[in-house]
């Protein structure tokens, strides 16, 4: 996403319309109550209790070997993933830490956001923008339970699709500036590129992409190749070779099965991205944001000057950017994975359109003003139209209903159950029982809308049973169900 932007300069919006402004802000805050109340109701998965047993047996540098030749190919997010089992207990800060990472999320976009729209970064502007746009992710997700995933793939999801995307803005910054880059400064985005590579094989590959496009990009303006996005490229590049070559990825790939045809599965991969894509562009969120946002630049509010500078084809360019990197990263996990996109895949893909579609409307915002401007289309009125809409349209989406739903009595009794056992297994140990019988939760029994849960069975040597034991220092764990397989079909 090539920006000539320049500093962010234009004034907060003063001017905005106080009542509507305010509905939007109570909406917003309605929303973050109902992701708050969830994360309150959260509780570790099996992958939680694997990484908590690698990083207690080998420690923390050992256990992301493990992971790396055993299994997973994110290094990165294995380490971090390692560094919270070591310094949070898991059964009792697993809500704190998820909620830590989405807003650390958060901050990292902010500075993307804000540099979109010239704004000031630390301003209350800026501060509403982000929580808007916060609120569009949260609600807009095709799979919000892959936003209220295990620690490590919060870190791979979250973390890595967001860095991803402001690292590519920030080498924008960098190599469009006036003035001569620092080396420092050029050290700092090829160590976090490679790092960013690491927490997820997608945010390599859209790294790699985004700094390709700003390097050809900057060249073409330029008249020479500028070092910010190139020595990024670089160093994304040599991360997404280190995670194509784990040598746990021949475990994964035997787990969850090869692509056998590729054509197809890209057909079927593309033929998803089409109406993936179509859902996303008519949904009202969508629609009433993408008008706030023309309405405040015809209004002056939010006056960003690198559009004005693009002539037709890079506006054009810009425009078709989003809309090939969402193809590339439907086609890539669905030619890994046999033709399946997973659902936290497309979590990930939503924050790309949105993120794209940022950039598309401030890219034509000027040309829109303009046409408002022609057939006089009040700008003040176009703007609390579009901000009552969102406000409207937040609220009602399925997730935060499924979100009330489950707070309304699952979310509480399935933490309720969870805790009941760890307290159990806690007292097992305790007293030297090395063999626990416990009963599992009904399939009706926990909150569908956040969490991803596979409970223990009957088989003691079910690969979730065996991590439950050897975390709480027991021999054996089973199911009182015989048949818990059948509760999770």
């Amino acid at each position: 996403m090539a920006l000539l932007a320049d500093r962010a300069t234009a004034p907060a919006a003063t001017r905005a319309p106080t009542i509507p402004a305010a509905l939007l802000a109570l909406s917003i805050g309605a929303m973050f109550a109902v992701v708050a109340g969830l994360w309150r109701f959260t509780w570790p998965v099996a992958d939680d209790f694997v990484r908590a047993v690698e990083g207690r047996d080998y420690g923390i540098l050992g256990g992301v070997v493990i992971e790396y030749t055993t299994w997973s190919c994110r290094w990165a997010a294995g380490l971090v993933h390692f560094v919270l089992a070591a310094l949070l207990p898991l059964t009792r800060a697993y809500g704190a830490s998820l909620a830590a990472i989405a807003l650390l999320s958060l901050l990292i976009l902010s500075r993307f956001i804000a540099g979109v729209l010239e704004l000031r970064w630390r301003s209350l502007a800026t501060l509403f923008v982000v929580s808007a746009f916060a609120a569009l992710w949260w609600a807009g997700s095709p799979s919000v339970s892959e936003l209220f995933f295990w620690r490590a793939a919060a870190v791979e999801y979250q973390l890595g699709w967001s860095a991803a995307i402001a690292l590519a803005y920030a080498a924008c910054r960098l190599d469009f500036a006036p003035t001569p880059v620092r080396a420092t400064a050029v050290a700092a985005l090829a160590l976090a590129a490679f790092f960013v590579s690491g927490l997820h094989e997608l945010a390599a590959a859209l790294e790699t992409g985004l700094f390709a496009v700003v390097a050809v990009a900057a060249r073409l303006s330029c008249g020479r190749w500028r070092p910010a996005a190139s020595v990024a490229f670089g160093a994304s590049l040599i991360g997404l070779a280190l995670v194509i070559a784990a040598p746990g990825n021949g475990a994964r790939e035997a787990a969850v099965g090869g692509s056998h045809a590729l054509w197809r599965d890209a057909a079927a991969a593309l033929w998803q991205a089409a109406q993936d894509g179509a859902l996303w562009l008519a949904d009202p969120k969508t629609l009433a944001a993408a008008a706030a946002l023309v309405a405040l630049r015809a209004r002056g509010d939010i006056a960003p000057r690198w559009p004005e500078r693009l002539p037709a084809r890079a506006r054009w360019a810009l425009t078709g950017l989003p809309p090939a990197a969402l193809a590339a990263l439907y086609v890539v996990p669905a030619a890994a994975l046999a033709g399946a996109v997973p659902a936290r895949t497309l979590a990930g893909l939503h924050l790309v359109f949105l993120c794209g579609g940022l950039v598309v409307v401030s890219a034509w915002a000027p040309s829109a003003a303009r046409w408002l401007a022609r057939r006089r289309i009040d700008g003040d009125r176009m703007l609390r139209l579009a901000l009552v809409a969102l406000a409207l349209a937040l609220p009602a989406s399925r997730n935060v209903v499924a979100g009330i739903a489950d707070l309304r009595g699952p979310a509480e009794s399935f933490h309720a159950f969870m805790a009941a056992r760890d307290a159990t297994l806690r007292r097992l140990h305790a007293a030297g029982i090395a063999d626990a019988n416990l009963p599992v939760i009904a399939k009706a029994g926990y909150p569908r809308s956040y969490v991803f849960h596979a409970d223990i069975r009957a088989d003691a040597e079910f690969w979730i049973n065996r991590w439950w034991a050897r975390y709480y220092g027991l021999a054996a764990v089973r199911a009182l169900d015989p048949r818990p397989a059948d509760r999770f079909r």
